[in-house]
């Protein structure tokens, strides 16, 4: 009995002490702080242009990171509540083009008649790499016919 209660004693001892590898902390020092592209805007349509074709087609916009046009996720969202339009990365898909430095195209689908949509840009979630920089682009708003 004696025995018994010596070995699990023993036992209760050493998965307490948290053996294993021990996982080195990331480094310590400046990051990169989060950011909003402030130079980023739609050029055409124009910010608040109205009576814009739903078969537009596509958006010309201009920002002044370079992280908006090179790792930036791009949404459509209507003011009648309705899911967000999801729209291209570039390089991963071929829908956003960059026209000149600074100037981008992005394609769109079919839009709803006389509706509001804010076009918006982010960066797909990465907290896995050490000091990630957050960029979000805000390109402004246009109305349709």
């Amino acid at each position: 009995m004696r025995r018994v209660v010596f070995l699990l004693g023993v036992f209760a001892l050493s998965a307490c002490s948290g053996g294993g590898v021990a996982t080195p902390a990331p480094p310590q020092g400046p990051c990169a702080p989060n950011v909003t592209d402030t130079q980023a805007k739609l050029i055409s349509p124009p910010a608040g242009a109205t009576g814009v074709s739903p078969t537009i087609g596509s958006i010309t916009f201009s920002y002044g990171l370079e992280e908006s046009a090179s790792t930036v996720f791009y949404q459509l969202t209507a003011n009648d509540g309705s899911p967000p339009i999801q729209l291209g990365d570039y390089p991963v898909h071929d829908d956003v083009v960059v026209i000149s430095p600074g100037v981008a195209s992005l394609a769109i689908p079919p839009l709803k008649s006389a509706t509001t949509y804010s076009v918006t840009g982010f960066n797909i979630n990465m907290v896995h790499i050490v000091c990630f920089r957050s960029v979000t682009v805000k390109l402004g708003s246009f109305t349709t016919s």
